[in-house]
């Protein structure tokens, strides 16, 4: 059972979303729904692969660096 849960979570997409400026809740809901990568003045998405994902680092960068998905 253990490792069906993991292998399901290794699957999982996981997505950031720093929120730049105010705007309406829809916006952002379909934004994120929509894009796996996206950076506007308002917001940003960044998408990454949960296996990828350390416990042990600072998850901070993808909110604002691109160049540090995998």
């Amino acid at each position: 059972m253990r490792e069906t849960v993991k292998k399901i979570r290794e699957k999982n997409l996981v997505k950031f979303v720093r929120i730049k400026k105010t705007q309406e809740i829809d916006k952002i809901i379909s934004m994120m729904r929509a894009l796996n990568q996206h950076e506007d003045e308002a917001m940003r998405v960044c998408s990454v692969m949960e296996k990828s994902l350390d416990s042990r680092e600072k998850w901070g960068v993808y909110y604002f660096d691109f160049n540090n998905n995998t």
